[in-house]
């Protein structure tokens, strides 16, 4: 079917057609099923309706998810392997970097589970380590601080209590 000026009139199809090629600037229906494969060299504009995809690509390496560039969040895929969460309008507001085995979170990390740490071995507890922790700023403990030997490079100090010592 071949069509200028005005569009085809949807009553005078049939209910349903088999397309194994469609080219267009716009196509508006009320759903499309079955299709294999579908591509838009610009926006691909759903309305307000569920969109489901096997797998979603971008060749751009971005995909914005929300109402509208300003009050989306956008995913980047910057290098291989990598995934940037970002504001949707400003990319230079970071909120989680994933890539070569790192996590980044720029700003704050909130865990808010009231889990508590039975023991040393990493899989106890809300926040689970089982390597090293290096901390550059202070490091405040609500209430029972439980370590094998300590190094320390500066002082270590109580602000209540007592700082024992237990013999070897």
């Amino acid at each position: 079917i071949s069509v200028k000026d005005g569009g085809i009139d949807s009553d005078a199809l049939a209910a349903n057609i088999a397309v194994t090629q469609l080219s267009a600037s716009a196509v508006s229906a009320s759903a499309i099923e079955g299709v294999e494969s579908f591509s838009a060299n610009n926006n691909l504009d759903i309305g307000n309706h569920q969109f489901r995809a096997n797998e979603l690509m971008s060749d751009g390496g971005t995909v914005h998810l929300g109402t509208g560039v300003a009050q989306s969040i956008l995913l980047k895929n910057d290098a291989p392997e990598s995934l940037i969460i970002t504001q949707g309008d400003d990319d230079s507001t970071v909120y989680l970097t994933i890539g070569n085995g790192t996590v980044i979170v720029p700003d704050v990390l909130d865990l808010q589970s009231t889990v508590d740490a039975t023991d040393a071995s990493g899989d106890t507890g809300t926040l689970r380590v089982e390597g090293g922790a290096s901390i550059a700023k202070k490091l405040f403990v609500g209430t029972n601080l439980s370590s094998g030997p300590i190094t320390a490079s500066g002082n270590i100090s109580a602000s209540a209590g007592s700082i024992l010592s237990v013999p070897q």
